[in-house]
């Protein structure tokens, strides 16, 4: 996991919000010519799309829960 102190909370950002960052730090990656920059860019860009990532596997995970509640036929079931 990459890691920046300048980026401290991202929860407070949509998703749409870190996809416009993710373009626009994509922009300015190709238009500077100073590796030093490209490679704290290039950090930033890492840390936006792994936040991406997390939470697209946190949603994920949570509507797998919620289709095995529904489709688990157990609770429906009255054995006595």
């Amino acid at each position: 996991m990459s890691f920046s102190p300048l980026i401290t909370d991202l929860s407070h950002y949509t998703n749409t919000q870190l996809e416009g960052k993710i373009s626009d730090l994509q922009q300015k990656y190709f238009q500077t010519r100073n590796p030093q920059v490209q490679d704290q860019i290039i950090t930033t860009l890492n840390i936006y799309k792994e936040e991406i990532i997390t939470r697209e596997a946190i949603a994920a995970q949570r509507q797998k829960e919620k289709q095995n509640g529904k489709s688990d036929l157990d609770g429906l079931i009255n054995v006595s």
